[in-house]
């Protein structure tokens, strides 16, 4: 297979950003009398999309959910993104495929502003093409609509690239989709069914020794050497 795009999830994939969530819904805990959360908890909880997150967070339902989320993002896009939030091996994985000439792309639930301000203040802005974020289309993953809109902004055919991502909505959409999901197994699993995966990966580096870059010749020499 030829690999012109790959595109990537954001949290528990490229970023550990259960410390900030946690952080923020912990003081938003304290704040309703409630007392705080293990982080283990909300890694369990990321990936559910964020009214769940809520819901489980808080504790609360009906119009208290719309308010509190609202808060919540509020809070969010006023928090500086800690250095050691991208995860290791990120930097030098990004850097090498672009040198390969592979196009790459964000797929991501959460809104479209707090991507790319999490890529700015991470330094990783300047590796993406494009960044699709929840807003940026009709239906959020595990729909194939972000993937869709992802690659014909770029201009790449659907069976020139592949996902990596670390939940069942990243699964869902490869899925849906038609490309092959790369499981990244070290983030914040939801209950990915693993051998249906494509290919596992425990380390972001791992992805430049899969066998999907037979094909590009060029390329190859960069990412196996």
């Amino acid at each position: 297979m030829r690999v012109d795009a790959i595109l990537f999830d954001l949290d528990g994939t490229l970023i550990d950003s259960a410390p900030t969530i946690s952080s923020i819904l912990n003081g938003m805990r304290q704040e309703l009398g409630k007392p705080p959360h293990n982080i283990q908890r909300y890694r369990e909880w990321v990936s559910l999309g964020a009214e769940e997150l809520i819901i489980l967070a808080l504790e609360v339902s009906g119009n208290q959910v719309t308010v509190l989320l609202e808060k919540f993002r509020t809070i969010y896009k006023k928090t500086p993104t800690p250095e050691n939030t991208v995860n290791t091996g990120v930097t030098e994985t990004l850097t090498t495929l672009l040198a390969a000439d592979i196009r790459l792309a964000i797929c991501s639930n959460k809104p479209t502003l707090l991507c790319e301000k999490i890529l700015k203040e991470t330094q990783l802005k300047q590796y993406f093409s494009y960044v699709v974020g929840g807003g940026a289309t009709a239906r959020p993953k595990p729909s194939r609509d972000p993937i869709d809109c992802a690659l014909t902004a770029m201009k790449i055919s659907h069976d020139r690239a592949l996902l990596v991502g670390d939940s069942t909505v990243d699964q869902g959409a490869a899925k849906a989709a038609g490309i092959p999901f790369i499981f990244f197994t070290n983030g914040y699993n939801d209950g990915v069914i693993e051998e249906l995966a494509s290919a596992s990966i425990g380390r972001i580096n791992d992805l430049l020794m899969l066998d999907f870059f037979s094909d590009n010749t060029s390329a190859t020499k960069l990412i196996k050497r």
